[in-house]
């Protein structure tokens, strides 16, 4: 996934949204461009990734 203007609620829902639809055990890759609040974002949800 890139993203870089989202914002961080609309950003989880799309990583949830993928989490949903993935098969168990799939690497899901985040690039958050640029965007230190998206990164820090996703970093405290998902704090072991």
């Amino acid at each position: 996934m890139f993203a870089a203007r989202e914002t961080p609620p609309v950003l989880m829902r799309s990583v949830a949204a993928v989490l949903k639809a993935a098969p168990a055990g799939l690497t899901i890759d985040v690039l958050a461009n640029g965007n230190p609040t998206l990164a820090n974002a996703l970093k405290k949800r998902y704090p072991s990734a």
